[in-house]
């Protein structure tokens, strides 16, 4: 029996995965024109064997996926130009450009001379960028968005970065970014949401680091490392913990929602922030040693020591504020305080409100250590207000209560009123431990059937 085998296959592209291992671009098989005959049969068994093999291959190429690494060659040029990448290092370029799981790696290689710009003309993915071993002093300028969806980056300290297009880390692994121990300027940087992912930013050690707005999303930790200046356009955070955030400067709004990770939230020590902040959290928050120029709103509870607010303080409902600092917080002229309906302001150590302070029904007020009231001090109704401890009470404005207000002066020490009214159902307890004094009105505004109830804290 005669048989005309005449077997065509053409496989455009085979993709191996991490590597463009190799491309088959013809593959002509004509055998087997052997009209009977043994050998005509095995070979006809065996190329059919071999077809059923590359049908499998061709169905599973898609699907199957493996790193390579991209090295950059040939000093200055465009991310998106295949000359510039070569499957090693120092090799001849024409490799393919990075794609979302491919790692790349500029180093000792890459320039031969001063003054190189490696540019991101188009949008860029890879999944591992490394500057380790660079030679040269280059730059990566990045004029387009940058997005990395592998374990992070890192940059040398002989490098600079131009441009202020965003860079996206994707993954939602472990993420961690090394920004080398030299002064550089970013754009904006992004961390997506990764759920209980750990975020680790390795700043310098004493050189400046400028950047637009940090984003982080849903995450686990963020640690923040490296003692330098950092500036930050803005700062968002979504749910997870930071830990610290430390000796930087915010020129623009900050929003963080910590909600349950547990432990400490937000770590604030020696920050300047020009911005709008608000600030949520459900765990144990400290600010240290900080200052806000613009308005702070706490949505949780905060712990708060020696630091200097110049904007309004707004302390939302239900909030538990804490300050336990013996030199004490400043509140400059600029700073009216307002305590949420339910929300409780815990306040030892001696401190100035230079301004109104208002604290809305049902607040709860703790004063300790004497403290100076500049502004007017205005109580909602059912509002609890106690000031102990030893030390002097100043209150430089007018002090007005709602109803049904309990007020209790128990300090050793002075307290000095200008005119005061007690709204109807109150009761105020004056202080057996020192003198009271009222320079204007004492003026209660009971009722038969809410009278105002005037005693001693004995």
């Amino acid at each position: 029996m005669g048989v005309n085998c005449n077997f065509h296959l053409y496989v455009k592209q085979l993709r191996m995965g991490f590597k463009d291992i190799f491309q088959c671009y013809s593959v002509f098989i004509m055998a087997v024109s052997a009209a009977n005959g043994l050998f005509a049969k095995v070979m006809q068994k065996h190329i059919l064997r071999l077809l059923s093999l590359l049908g499998c291959l061709l169905l599973l190429g898609g699907s199957v996926s493996y790193a390579q690494t991209r090295y950059w060659v040939g000093n200055s040029g465009s991310w998106n130009d295949t000359n510039h990448w070569s499957l090693t290092s120092g090799g001849a370029g024409g490799a393919a450009v990075p794609v979302a799981a491919d790692a790349v790696a500029f180093n000792a290689s890459s320039f031969t001379a001063g003054g190189q710009t490696v540019t991101i003309t188009a949008g860029a993915i890879c999944a591992i960028m490394d500057w380790t071993g660079v030679a040269n002093t280059p730059t990566l300028a990045l004029a387009n968005p940058l997005t990395i969806t592998g374990a992070g980056a890192t940059f040398a300290d002989n490098m600079s970065v131009s441009g202020t297009a965003k860079i996206t880390f994707s993954s939602t692994a472990n993420v961690t970014l090394n920004l080398g121990n030299t002064a550089k300027t970013f754009g904006d940087i992004e961390f997506s949401a990764g759920t209980v992912r750990n975020v680790t930013m390795n700043t310098p050690a004493a050189a400046t680091l400028t950047m637009g707005v940090l984003t982080v999303g849903n995450n686990g930790a963020v640690t923040i490392n490296g003692a330098g200046s950092k500036v930050y356009g803005g700062l968002s955070f979504g749910n997870g913990t930071v830990r610290p955030l430390s000796n930087g400067i915010v020129n623009g709004p900050v929003t963080f929602a910590g909600t349950g990770f547990g432990g400490e939230y937000w770590g604030v020590n020696g920050m300047v922030f020009n911005g709008l902040v608000s600030l949520s959290t459900s765990g144990a928050s400290r600010i240290l040693a900080s200052t806000f120029n613009g308005n702070l709103t706490l949505g949780s509870g905060f712990e708060m020591a020696t630091t200097t607010i110049n904007a309004n303080l707004n302390i939302n409902p239900s909030v538990i504020f804490v300050s336990s600092s013996p030199n004490g917080n400043v509140y400059s002229g600029a700073t009216v305080i307002t305590l949420g309906n339910g929300a409780r302001f815990d306040h030892s150590g001696s401190h100035t409100f230079n301004n109104s302070f208002t604290a809305q029904d049902n607040a709860i007020l703790a004063i300790a250590t004497g403290h100076t009231f500049g502004g007017s001090l205005t109580l909602g109704n059912s509002v609890t207000a106690t000031f102990s401890g030893t030390g002097n009470n100043v209150f430089n404005g007018n002090i007005t209560t709602g109803t049904a207000n309990n007020i209790t002066f128990s300090n050793s020490g002075t307290n000095s009123y200008q005119n005061v009214t007690v709204g109807a159902g109150s009761t105020w307890r004056f202080s057996t431990g020192g003198t009271s004094t009222v320079a204007g009105n004492f003026t209660t505004n009971g009722t038969c059937a809410a009278p105002v109830n005037l005693n001693s804290n004995t």
